[in-house]
């Protein structure tokens, strides 16, 4: 995921959480499956944002694009 924030030029942070040693954060954001991929803007999940499971790096830049970088410049 560090590619990300270099490929996009630093539009957005990357940020993991470890699931172990965080029980709260998963169950507040109710996180089933891992990974998990979800946008923040302004402290806020961004609706519909919310992915989980395996992804390919196509996939993974089409969320980005969709997601990310459309909320970014929103």
């Amino acid at each position: 995921m560090d590619w990300a924030e270099q490929e996009y030029g630093g539009s957005f942070k990357v940020v993991k959480v470890n699931h172990t040693p965080n029980p709260n954060i998963i169950a507040k954001y109710k996180v089933y499956g891992l990974p998990t991929l979800m946008v923040f803007k302004d402290g806020e999940l961004v609706e519909d944002s919310h992915r989980e499971g395996a992804f390919t790096k196509a996939i993974l830049k089409k969320y980005i694009e969709d997601h990310i970088l459309a909320t970014v410049n929103a």
